[in-house]
């Protein structure tokens, strides 16, 4: 007589065990390719430039830019910089056409001063900049440590090194979930 009871069970146990497995990894793998093809992509900050806002070690929620997107002053963007040869993260204070003048820690675009801070620049920098049609110019929230556009040969972003808006910080260990509203100058939304 053959006993079919005990290892039946253990058989029936690491089928299903592998079954969860695999259904698990096929849910990620569905859900990671609808984020990207929603166009929703994580950004690691690796500098202290935008300090306080982000810190080395924070992961982004950026929607990646599509045709129509509207890019707005004080929007934290990702692009790929050509010149470093990688992902930055910055603070846009100078929109497609303007003139942008930066004195005395104040920015001013077209003439007229920046009603919200967007980012302090250092208050001994002085500059001008003609902003192209396809440009923007980023400035890093900490101007002392910040390689932005103050200090580059070609100043400009260019749209098509855009690669999307950043919408949120994932919490830091320890912290509470939150979602930074960055269009309403670092106030946070619970």
């Amino acid at each position: 007589m053959t006993s079919t009871g005990p290892t039946t069970r253990t058989a029936d146990r690491a089928g299903r065990s592998v079954a969860r497995i695999v259904a698990a990894l096929a849910g990620v793998a569905v859900g990671a390719l609808l984020v990207h093809r929603f166009g929703v992509f994580t950004t690691l900050v690796r500098s202290g430039s935008m300090r306080p806002t982000l810190e080395p070690g924070d992961l982004l929620v950026t929607s990646r830019l599509r045709r129509g997107t509207r890019v707005r002053r004080g929007d934290l963007v990702v692009f790929r910089s050509r010149l470093r040869g990688g992902a930055l993260v910055k603070r846009v204070v100078g929109l497609p056409g303007e003139r942008i003048e930066i004195a005395g820690g104040m920015v001013r675009a077209d003439g007229a001063p920046v009603a919200e801070p967007v980012a302090r620049p250092a208050g001994g920098y002085r500059g001008r900049f003609a902003v192209p049609a396809d440009g923007y110019l980023v400035l890093g929230d900490d101007s002392e440590a910040s390689d932005d556009s103050r200090s580059w040969a070609d100043p400009y972003v260019r749209r098509r090194d855009l690669r999307g808006i950043v919408r949120a910080r994932l919490p830091r260990r320890g912290e509470r979930p939150t979602v930074v509203a960055w269009r309403s100058w670092r106030r946070r939304v619970r």
